[in-house]
């Protein structure tokens, strides 16, 4: 180590020695040099010296621009995710205007000659550097940006993933920084997000590919837009349109972000400690100072927790902290501080959310070790942070979202005045050594008066945090962006002349009735339709019911039929399922209604019954209301929302779907299956059939698929006949229709059930 710091010093002592040397010698330096960045062995002050390298090689070296892009996100991560490269910001921001120079000097003078006039009534241009989906939180801050602007202006938003944060790894680099890239939202031309629907462009060359950021840049001229907006730092197109349009980077923290846009939004006040940097930027650019807002996704939407899930009694006091670092960022010092904590209130726990897996780190510092909890990476985990009674935050750059998504349910916060989440909570609830940690805690505990009133800033704090509409008015008026609320009210497609002939209003008379009879006409057929619908339900239910009669095990059920459930022509063509075939293997998908029938004819046929349901809760809820026998099985699998990937169906939109559903299903054989979950999705819905077919059905099978009228579940009904067809299957199927649709779907020897 010692000889690899003294190599560093001789870098270091002059900075430009770097460029002195060949382009093969400099890749050597890279390669030994990230070697040492990345390991955990290598002390900070060697880790220090190793990253100035690496920026002394962006702004000295030979090596091509491709090449310094790749280390200079290696160096933007590192900072990320350690404190202690803060001193060195200056020189990430050096090696980022070095590799903008480069790749602007590439660019066609034409592309970015100034615009001849300002077009305030354009379109809005979102650009990003990564683009993964709602589950990932700075794409969830671009499309709830994108949803904002678009309801508030009446602006055209659209969004422009210019990838470039997807690059190639050189092999000498083996230790380079790599980010995640969805390849299937390449061919994606638009977003549709909580109703409203977005033009989308993801690049699909590797970074940084100057002919494709030309490209980029040439269209986003095209589009004359009023602003172009950047989401996160970093982005050379974005950067480039400052020589035609208004630009502004919004970053995903709350430092004021590294970029040439004109305008510099930090989301936060400005301190006196940013005065160093702010003498840093251009001439022309301008630092504004926002709020860094969060968006809540809905409740019904989130998968919910209890204490029990955890294995935490309803009398722990509960300090949590949460983070997707969390292996670096519990450091021993913080521990020791947790440890404290615990000692003091002696029915406490600490909850750790997101994964850690150094239990022996934990029990070699921590007396209390048995108190702590590592639930690994939880789904929605804002939910789990909800159960706690107060989060804590270790020293780091990250945790604004964790820190807000606490505040959000009126869960006090304790942290030290450093990183995002200090920027987002603000001074409140600092505090400003473990030490003071520890007393702020215990006093929490010990003053339910005091944990009121911060309970209740906390909540108020969450509650401004969220108002995403407030900011966005205000920071348009800094752009002096001629927007205004509601804007665009008035549709100019409905003018009409007030000065008229008699023709021209005897011809408008006419128009109107003629519009109005169509209109009557189609209100007329659709008050039919559904009255047909009523209809058909309505004799389902009073077959159904004749049909049961008499027997034992289905006359007296209790059932709740409709809306959300089984409806009574899926309830008719179960029974005659169940009735008519006997099967002995059956799979239900989705917990509900349709379980209490299924149940009660496996306990009197002595037939094995499995359950695949995502919802711990509605699990033990159910069961617990309405009793389980012993022949059926509960399969608990997660439930997921992304892109679908599958044998049979591959999905350009998120979905629901079960996570692991096949392993947990494989080699079963099934006589009767039947789907009613997960939530139904517009492009494809219940998926998680076709992954086990067509080897899980029985020679004789029946398979039945609730909500067949609904786009989703067809599609999907339609993978399953092609599945069937290319195993050369025989099958018969029908529709049990009424305001609810149910398929059955036969092997030849049942067909029989397709006509009763």
């Amino acid at each position: 180590m010692e000889q690899a710091e003294r190599i560093m010093d001789a870098f270091i002592k002059n900075d430009s020695t770097i460029g002195k040397i060949s382009i093969e010698e400099t890749r050597d330096v890279v390669q030994m040099v990230m070697h040492y960045l990345n390991d955990e062995s290598s002390s900070d002050n060697l880790k220090k010296k190793c990253f100035q390298v690496l920026c002394n090689v962006i702004i000295y070296g030979h090596i091509s621009t491709k090449e310094k892009w790749v280390i200079y996100w290696t160096i933007t991560y590192a900072t990320f995710v350690d404190t202690i490269y803060d001193e060195y910001n200056y020189k990430v921001l050096l090696s980022y205007k070095i590799i903008f120079c480069e790749v602007k000097e590439k660019m066609p003078e034409n592309i970015l000659a100034p615009a001849l006039e300002n077009n305030e009534d354009g379109p809005i241009v979102i650009t990003t550097s990564q683009f993964l989906g709602e589950k990932h939180a700075p794409t969830r801050r671009v499309l709830d940006y994108a949803k904002t602007i678009k309801s508030l202006f009446n602006k055209k938003v659209i969004i422009i993933n210019e990838a470039g944060m997807h690059f190639d790894v050189y092999d000498y680099m083996e230790n380079a920084a790599r980010f995640n890239y969805l390849d299937n939202l390449e061919n994606v031309y638009s977003i549709t997000y909580k109703g409203d629907e977005f033009m989308f462009y993801q690049s699909k060359h590797k970074m940084l590919d100057f002919q494709e950021i030309a490209n980029i840049v040439y269209n986003i001229r095209q589009l004359a837009p009023s602003l172009v907006l950047n989401v996160g730092e970093n982005s050379i197109t974005s950067d480039l349109c400052t020589c035609f349009v208004k630009t502004a980077t919004i970053p995903c923290g709350t430092n004021i972000p590294i970029s040439m846009a004109e305008n510099l939004i930090v989301c936060r006040d400005v301190r006196d400690d940013d005065w160093e940097r702010i003498d840093k930027i251009e001439p022309w650019q301008n630092v504004i100072s926002s709020v860094f807002n969060y968006i809540m996704p809905q409740e019904n939407q989130m998968r919910h927790y209890s204490r029990s899930d955890f294995g935490i009694s309803e009398d722990a006091w509960i300090i949590t902290s949460a983070g997707n670092r969390m292996e670096k960022e519990l450091t021993d010092e913080f521990l020791v501080a947790v440890d404290e904590m615990l000692n003091r209130i002696q029915n406490s726990v600490f909850l750790v959310i997101g994964s850690y897996s150094n239990k022996q780190k934990i029990t070699s510092i921590m007396k209390n070790f048995d108190r702590v909890i590592l639930a690994g990476s939880v789904e929605d985990g804002s939910q789990a942070v909800r159960l706690a009674d107060v989060y804590i935050q270790p020293k780091r750059k990250g945790g604004g979202r964790a820190a807000f998504e606490a505040l959000y349910y009126g869960v006090p916060v304790v942290l030290l005045g450093y990183g995002d989440a200090w920027d987002v909570c603000g001074t409140t609830f600092e505090v400003n050594d473990y030490n003071e940690m520890i007393d702020r805690v215990n006093t929490l505990y010990n003053e339910p008066d005091t944990y009121e009133e911060v309970k209740q800033k906390s909540y108020e704090k969450g509650q401004k945090l969220e108002d995403m509409s407030g900011m966005f008015k205000e920071l348009f008026l800094d752009l002096e962006m001629n927007c205004q609320a509601n804007k665009l009210e008035v549709n100019e497609d409905e003018f009409y002349s007030i000065i008229k002939s008699k023709d021209q209003i005897r011809n408008e008379e006419l128009l109107n009735w003629q519009s109005n009879i169509e209109h009557e006409l189609n209100a007329i057929k659709n008050i039919v339709h559904w009255n047909y619908k009523k209809l058909r339900t309505n004799e389902w239910n009073a077959v159904f019911n004749s049909t049961i009669r008499g027997v034992d095990w289905l006359e007296n059920l209790s059932l709740s039929p409709g809306r959300c459930a089984v409806d009574y022509p899926g309830l008719y063509a179960m029974y005659r399922v169940l009735d008519e075939t006997r099967p002995q293997r059956i799979l239900e998908i989705g917990l509900g209604q349709s379980t209490k029938v299924i149940g009660a004819y496996a306990e009197k046929y002595n037939a094995t019954h499995y359950i695949v349901e995502h919802d711990r809760d509605w699990i033990n809820f159910f069961f617990n209301k309405h009793g389980k026998n012993e022949k059926t099985e509960i399969v608990c699998v997660d439930r997921i929302e992304n892109c679908f990937k599958g044998r049979y169906i591959n999905t350009n939109s998120p979905i629901y779907y079960y996570d692991s559903f096949r392993e947990k299903l494989e080699g079963q054989k099934f006589d009767f299956i039947f789907v009613d979950g997960p939530q139904g999705s517009d492009e494809f819905s219940r998926v998680d059939i076709t992954e086990i077919l067509p080897e899980a059905l029985a020679d004789d099978f029946v398979i039945m698929i609730d909500d067949s009228e609904r786009a989703g579940e067809k599609r999907t009904i339609s993978t399953i006949m092609e599945i069937l067809n290319k195993n050369n299957i025989r099958w018969q199927g029908t529709d049990f229709d009424g305001q609810k649709n149910t398929v059955v779907i036969v092997s030849k020897s049942y067909e029989f059930l397709c006509s009763v």
